[in-house]
């Protein structure tokens, strides 16, 4: 799963920065320059201070600062960054979020996932510092190639229309209407779906995503039918929106200003930009070596454990201690994010047993291992709740807070 996230989102990232034109036009000579940073830069450092401001009617507008700076290899995609938030006016200290990527695997510091987790009112410990977000097995190597695949993908969309994009002084002014991001938006859409099977094989997920001709209509056909007639209702909807964008090219220093206004009925957003990057000679990234890895198979049971919050008993007073796929014979730990594998066998008037030893094993019960089996239920006699949740047949595991 999160493979496909992350390679999607490089994918929109190269996407939004690559107005693509190969006619003579300051789009074109624009996206050539863009090219070259892609193609030649090996290390870079960048930095960007952005600003963002929600407004929504009858409340206080709500501002965040936010600092980035980070340092990439683009060759192994190994890269360091440093998140610094502030959100004006509010109680709120977030703490630095120090990431590192290392090819598709993410790390994150251990504070600001146990801040973010407590706001959530979920507490947990972390003995290591940092949290692997690990791929496995993903079929994508994420590097420079895998970025030039993506520009060569992106350089093959055409568009019907031309991007209000002027070069004055060195300086590339590119300014964008409610109605020109709307129509950027269906060219994308449309591109990407008629080329997914390409898109996919970049990404190493053809075998998972394999569409024939007739799917591939399909899809187009559902998207104009549902899709499309929104469009128009979209561009009333955020009319008066803006994007303006300034953008230099100097030897080995890219450098740009932008600014997004967002006015829809429900409120307004704003976001203003600066950010610069430079081309280093060397880089010096050091990963963190005191690390909790996460795979992708904790991530999704960790996501599913919070979307059963309102199917079970999650409450200011109970928490997800473990949930149980019986189905699959696997279980995941809340408290340390441990995983295994559990025998749950079920009676015929349904009622769900494991073993003594696999109690033990999980929750950590003061008995006697034992081959004997027990009733799932019963895990309430030593201070649990437990939940069938059936709309995904899964069974929670929820044991109460110490207030």
């Amino acid at each position: 799963m999160k493979k496909r996230v992350l390679a999607m989102v490089l994918a929109v990232l190269l996407l939004s920065v690559g107005f693509v034109s190969a006619e003579p036009t300051p789009a074109g000579a624009y996206w050539l320059e863009m090219k070259t940073i892609y193609e030649e830069w090996q290390i870079m450092e960048s930095e960007s201070d952005l600003t963002l401001t929600i407004s929504m009617p009858g409340e206080e507008p709500i501002t965040a600062n936010v600092k980035m700076t980070g340092v990439s290899d683009l060759d192994t995609f190994v890269t360091q960054s440093r998140i610094e938030i502030e959100v004006v006016g509010m109680d709120l200290e977030i703490p630095v979020i120090e990431m590192y990527t290392q090819g598709t695997d993410l790390y994150f510091n251990a504070e600001p996932i146990l801040y973010f987790a407590a706001l959530a009112g979920e507490t947990f410990e972390l003995e290591e510092d940092f949290v692997m977000l690990q791929s496995g097995d993903t079929g994508m190597k994420l590097d420079r190639g895998f970025l030039l695949q993506i520009l060569e993908f992106v350089e093959g969309m055409e568009l019907d229309f031309e991007f209000n994009m002027t070069l004055e002084d060195g300086v590339y002014h590119l300014a964008m209407t409610a109605d020109e991001m709307v129509d950027l938006f269906n060219a994308y859409m449309l591109y990407v779906m008629s080329n997914m099977d390409e898109m996919m094989g970049i990404m190493g997920m053809q075998d998972e995503m394999e569409l024939t001709e007739a799917e591939k209509a399909e899809v187009l056909e559902m998207y104009q039918q549902m899709v499309v007639p929104m469009l128009d209702m979209a561009k009333e909807a955020i009319a008066g929106s803006t994007y303006h964008q300034a953008t230099t090219f100097e030897e080995d220093v890219y450098a740009e200003a932008g600014s997004l206004f967002l006015t829809t009925p429900f409120g307004n957003f704003s976001l203003e930009m600066v950010s610069t990057a430079s081309k280093l000679a060397e880089a010096n990234i050091q990963l963190p070596t005191s690390v909790k890895v996460i795979t992708e198979d904790d991530l999704t049971n960790m996501m599913m454990a919070g979307m059963m919050g309102g199917a079970g008993m999650e409450t200011a007073d109970y928490q997800v201690a473990a949930i149980i796929d019986p189905s699959e014979g696997y279980y995941f730990r809340m408290e340390d994010f441990e995983e295994g594998e559990v025998v749950i066998e079920f009676s015929p008037d349904g009622r769900s047993y494991m073993s003594v030893a696999a109690a033990v094993e999980i929750f950590g019960l003061d008995l006697e291992p034992s081959d004997e089996m027990m009733l799932v239920k019963d895990l309430e006699n030593f201070g649990y709740e437990v939940i069938w949740n059936a709309d995904i047949r899964i069974i929670e595991v929820h044991y109460q807070q110490v207030q």
